[in-house]
């Protein structure tokens, strides 16, 4: 399900003539999505600014068009020589504040359309590097080509394009194939109900 396929669903069961989620969630992930009914709709806001918690998995070896799991492999390069050392030291370079350029399939805009709707199209335009926090990165488990990170970042980041360069950093390719939103503003997981 997106995260508008949730909304729908929530609204059908609720009759809220308001309603919206605090932030989407890819397809491909799991986990905490915020969503704001009624006159809560006013906060969406708040919460979308919040900082957010991920735990990504992600695979060593090849890169993808949309940079996870669900696009065609774009290019693949050897990854057995890759050592949990490299990986922790390439993680210092991804902490702090610097801009991040957004995946191709995202739902931001260029000249009126969304990027993702260009990508389909086989359409690749220069996307500028937007600027980002990364508050905490670690690496949890270390079983290559398997990565699993845990991140703690801002608004506007993304996991997908994060797991992209960490690849590129290496020296070889690495694509997202598991992400769960563990909190977002004050929001966590443990305190989630399903559907």
């Amino acid at each position: 399900w997106t995260s508008t396929d949730v909304v729908r669903k929530l609204k059908g069961i609720t009759r809220a003539k308001k309603i919206g989620h605090g932030g989407t969630l890819d397809p491909l992930a799991t986990g905490v999505l915020p969503i704001c009914v009624g006159a809560a709709t006013r906060f969406a806001d708040t919460v979308l600014l919040g900082t957010k918690s991920y735990r990504i998995t992600m695979k060593l070896g090849s890169s993808t068009n949309t940079y996870d799991s669900t696009g065609e492999t774009t290019a693949e390069a050897e990854w057995s020589n890759v050592t949990q050392s490299q990986v922790e030291e390439s993680l210092e370079n991804f902490k702090g504040k610097f801009g991040q350029v957004p995946p191709m399939f995202s739902a931001l805009h260029h000249n009126g359309q969304r990027l993702y709707e260009l990508a389909r199209k086989g359409i690749e335009v220069e996307r500028p590097a937007r600027p980002v926090e990364v508050m905490s990165l670690e690496l949890i488990e270390f079983n290559a080509p398997e990565v699993v990170l845990d991140v703690e970042c801002g608004h506007g980041f993304y996991a997908r394009t994060l797991v992209h360069d960490i690849g590129e950093a290496l020296g070889t390719h690495a694509h997202l194939t598991g992400l769960v939103r563990t909190h977002a503003g004050a929001f966590k997981l443990e305190d989630t109900v399903t559907i």
